[in-house]
């Protein structure tokens, strides 16, 4: 049973949102940790567990805070990513993997830092992201609308299956 075996006490954002070109996705992830251990009353060095996914790894992360984590992740599966690695972080303060769990993402996708860039080569970029689909809303809108065609699904049933992941 994991229930109250850890909790949130840090949260925060890079120094700025909005449209930034100009800023990494390793300066939004580091600016982000610092800004949110900050708010947790601890310092980066406290930090020994991390957990991101995409493009940079929790082991880059953790040099480029100065830290040598106990533990990391970089489970990637998509848009729930960042969901699933609370889910992991928290197994891993339960079972003594970490003490201090950090989760990170370092994207601005209206500035392109770290959407589009990598997309450009893919054959999703060259095929489906120029006319319109290839973010979660497209992708899961066509799968939905199949859906509701082929079996009489309402959005009503849909959701609830979004008050029951909440």
């Amino acid at each position: 049973d994991l229930r109250n075996a850890a909790c949130i006490v840090g949260v925060d954002e890079s120094d700025e949102i909005g449209v930034l070109p100009g800023k990494s996705m390793l300066s939004l992830h580091l600016e982000a940790i610092t800004n949110a251990v900050r708010d947790a009353g601890l310092k980066p060095s406290d930090v020994d567990g991390i957990f991101t996914a995409g493009q940079h790894s929790p082991a880059l992360l953790g040099e480029a805070l100065g830290v040598t984590p106990r533990y990391i992740d970089g489970t990637s599966v998509g848009g729930t990513s960042f969901i699933i690695m609370v889910e992991h972080a928290v197994a891993a303060l339960h079972h003594g993997l970490c003490n201090v769990a950090v989760i990170s993402h370092g994207e601005s996708g209206r500035s392109g830092v770290g959407v589009t860039r990598s997309r450009d080569t893919a054959l999703s970029g060259q095929y489906e992201i120029p006319y319109g689909y290839g973010a979660a809303p497209t992708q899961f809108a066509l799968i939905t609308t199949r859906h509701m065609h082929e079996y009489g699904t309402t959005l009503e049933q849909w959701a609830q299956v979004a008050v029951s992941t909440r």
